[in-house]
């Protein structure tokens, strides 16, 4: 009982950072794609699509993928990824979004 309480505390908060750091980013040129502007990059080659871009995350049973958005970084597109591990640490993860490879996991 303590430990869902736990849980439902940390994933609210999660999703609090979340939205905070959301309202932060661009939209448009220089900021993130939506999904239909996602799709078009996939389709068109210019980003991997994101099944093969998680592979660079390895992530570990329980791990949960909060979020996942493709934007416009220093040297190209990354996929810019939230994950929840299943010790409710927070962690965000950069991939470079033309061969899939790890940029930053921080």
């Amino acid at each position: 009982m303590v430990f869902r309480a736990l849980f439902a505390v940390i994933a609210v908060s999660a999703c609090v950072l979340a939205g905070a750091a959301r309202a932060g980013e661009k939209e448009g040129p220089h900021g993130c794609l939506d999904r239909m502007e996602q799709r078009g990059m996939v389709m068109s080659r210019h980003a991997v699509p994101f099944a093969v871009a998680i592979r660079a995350i390895h992530p570990r049973d329980g791990d949960e993928i909060l979020r996942a958005r493709l934007c416009y970084g220093a040297r190209g597109m990354v996929w810019s990824v939230t994950v929840l591990s299943r010790t409710g640490k927070v962690r965000g993860v950069t991939i470079d979004a033309k061969d899939g490879s790890l940029i930053k996991d921080h």
